[in-house]
């Protein structure tokens, strides 16, 4: 409940605008193809609310309501989730504006449920290379031991791992990944490959945020 005059302020209607996630509820099935009669009712359903929160004229243009409010207009939003949902779950391509999207370019959370955890973790020992006495001389010499790095040059992305047995050098894997992805994305798949690639495993890093 509020008038012009009194009521609840404007930020703790924002806060409360729950009207959103109630339309939003499915969106994905039914805002494709978003149109003029959708954005139309879409907009119709929100100005009351906007009103309400901004206090403005009811003359006030719906445009400008989402702009005072700082809260988007519905159907943008349902257009946002509707791709969110195609991308990210349903693991279809996407396009926006020009540009298609691939769901396997995505990076996606890793599942903590993949290993059981009394054996994550287990047979490996990663050391930080960036600081020399922190690595035990005997690992060195007898140890099977894998040193790892990634790199981006001229918009390519790659990553490589060197594999030494007893100070002889066994096998260099490389990757070439994306030109989207990152040097920080490299390191850690270089990481992930050196481990798979036997257990148990000693890896050399330089830099700590890896772990």
């Amino acid at each position: 409940m509020v008038g012009h005059n009194w009521g609840l302020k404007g930020k703790i209607q924002k806060t409360i605008y729950l009207i959103e996630k109630i339309i939003l509820y499915a969106s994905s099935f039914w805002s494709f193809p978003m149109t003029t009669r959708k954005i139309s009712q879409l907009q119709r359903i929100q100005r009351f609310f906007l009103l309400q929160i901004t206090r403005s004229f009811k003359t006030t243009s719906t445009q400008s309501l989402c702009t005072l409010s700082g809260i988007p207009p519905l159907f943008l939003q349902a257009t946002k989730e509707t791709l969110k949902t195609n991308l990210l779950q349903l693991k279809k391509e996407i396009k926006i504006q020009d540009e298609q999207i691939n769901p396997k370019l995505i990076e996606h959370k890793a599942s903590k449920d993949l290993l059981h955890p009394a054996i994550r973790n287990k047979g490996i020992k990663i050391y930080n290379t960036a600081n020399s006495e922190e690595i035990p001389k005997q690992h060195l010499f007898t140890q099977k031991i894998y040193f790892t790095d990634g790199s981006k040059l001229n918009g390519n992305t790659g990553a490589a791992f060197v594999h030494f047995q007893n100070q002889q050098h066994i096998r260099t894997n490389t990757f070439l990944l994306h030109p989207y992805n990152t040097v920080f994305q490299a390191e850690a798949y270089d990481i992930l490959k050196a481990i798979e690639h036997n257990l148990p495993t000693r890896v050399h890093l330089r830099s700590q945020p890896y772990l």
